[in-house]
């Protein structure tokens, strides 16, 4: 046998090895995106997604499914999260988001910043706080439709498949529906902010509020801020019907003074001028 057809079967294993669905490890931020965005789906009405397969470094697997590689360090044997157990943390911090279905297609990466002047240096500024776990407040106002919500589930998506943060993403209409039904005895699971590096807070002061709602949402505010989360709060509504102006609003004044602080005295604060993008 020549020396040709000797090694031919394990040249053809290695070629096949190379177009192996797994994928490589490590990768860039937009091959990094890319890859992990192919494991997310939609299970019922919200996103979830579903973990890589070990690479092929020899890495170990726990019994909740994370990956690591053995390495001997200064004569001990440990055990390190190899890449791809990286990249499943990050796709279970995608899964802790609890995003509605329509999140999957929207992402910072296709969102067109060019409409707003000066919302992609402040949506980069609050990416990275968020990562360091700085407490940092932005605000986002505008009509419907101009693309407030793409922009807050870009900002969550983003966390987790960059970082592995996650982040806590709150629809006010549906907390309070979740909130009377626990109240009546539903076994209904409630976000919370722990364990989380910010509160994403979208459509504020919706429809017509109660004196109730307004201190279930402000209490939720309180506590996002007293644990050193960021705050990104999005509202169809103006300043001063928030409580930003001269008169009370649906926020009371402690948690304006906050916000506004948090803020950088609404340095954070984009009020969008396009029209919609439905």
């Amino acid at each position: 046998m020549s020396l040709v057809e000797h090694i031919s079967p394990y040249i053809e294993q290695i070629k096949a090895k190379k177009t192996s669905s797994r994928p490589r490890f490590p990768f860039s931020d937009k091959e990094q995106i890319t890859v992990l965005s192919e494991q997310m789906y939609c299970d019922k009405e919200q996103l979830t997604a579903r973990s890589l397969p070990a690479c092929d470094r020899g890495c170990i697997s726990d019994a909740s499914g994370r990956h690591y590689k053995s390495e001997v360090n200064e004569g001990y044997r440990v055990a390190r999260v190899c890449p791809c157990g990286r990249a499943n943390q990050m796709l279970a911090a995608v899964k802790a988001l609890r995003l509605p279905v329509e999140a999957k297609n929207n992402s910072l990466e296709n969102y067109d910043f060019s409409r707003e002047p000066g919302l992609r240096e402040i949506t980069a500024e609050m990416l990275s706080a968020i990562n360091d776990g700085e407490r940092k407040v932005m605000i986002l106002l505008g009509a419907p439709g101009c693309g407030k919500t793409h922009l807050l589930h870009g900002l969550a998506l983003s966390a987790a498949l960059l970082h592995a943060r996650r982040v806590t993403y709150v629809q006010q209409h549906d907390y309070i529906l979740s909130l009377k039904a626990q109240m009546d005895g539903s076994a209904v699971e409630l976000p919370s902010v722990s364990g989380s590096r910010a509160l994403l807070l979208d459509e504020l002061a919706i429809g017509t509020q109660t004196d109730w709602q307004k201190d279930q949402i402000g209490t939720m505010l309180h506590l996002a801020w007293s644990k050193g989360k960021s705050i990104i709060i999005a509202s169809d509504q103006s300043k001063e019907t928030l409580g930003f102006g001269s008169r009370r609003g649906f926020l009371e004044p402690r948690i304006v003074d906050r916000l506004r602080g948090g803020s950088d005295n609404f340095r954070l604060a984009h009020e969008f001028q396009s029209g919609s993008r439905r």
